[in-house]
C-alpha cells in the first residue's frame, strides 16, 4: 500500500527555485511503522541480562529479535525470527516482515535483498523460543 505524498519545501533558499512546485515521494505506512519499531527497540533495550555492548546497551541479537517480533506482531503485521549467517560468517538473529528486515546491527530497517547483497545468508526460520514459546 503506497500513498503519494507531496512534500512542500518551505526553506527560503529553496522557495525561489521551487515556486509553485512540490517534491513528490512515495510513503509506505507499513515500512514506516516497521522502521519506528526498529528505532524504538534500539533505544529501549538498556536493561536485562546479556552481553554489554560498547555503547552501554545490554542484550544480544536474540533479545532484539524477540522484542521486535512481539512489537511487529502487536501491529498486526507478519513477522518471523530468522537465523542468518552474516557477512563476517557469524550466526545472528533477525526479524523478517515481508521484504523488510529488523536487525539489531542497524539503526533503521533494511531490505532483505540489500542484506543478501551484503553477504547475509538466511538459514532458517525459528519456530519456538528457548523457553518453549511457539512463534
Amino acid at each position: 500500500m503506497k500513498l503519494a505524498v507531496a512534500v512542500a519545501v518551505c526553506a527560503p533558499a529553496w522557495s525561489a527555485l521551487l515556486v509553485g512546485s512540490a517534491l513528490a515521494m512515495t510513503f509506505d505506512p507499513i515500512e514506516f511503522a516497521l522502521d519506528r519499531v526498529q528505532v524504538h527497540t534500539q533505544h529501549a533495550i538498556r536493561y536485562g541480562e546479556g552481553p554489554r555492548w560498547q555503547d552501554g546497551r545490554v542484550g544480544d541479537c536474540t533479545t532484539f529479535a524477540v522484542h521486535n517480533h512481539r512489537a511487529v506482531k502487536a501491529l498486526g503485521l507478519p513477522a518471523d525470527i530468522w537465523i542468518v549467517r552474516d557477512e563476517k560468517d557469524e550466526i545472528h538473529a533477525v526479524v523478517v516482515s515481508g521484504k523488510d528486515v529488523l536487525d539489531s546491527r542497524f539503526k533503521h530497517l533494511k531490505r532483505r535483498k540489500a542484506l543478501v547483497r551484503l553477504g547475509y545468508e538466511f538459514m532458517f526460520r525459528v519456530k519456538a523460543l528457548p523457553d518453549g514459546t511457539r512463534l
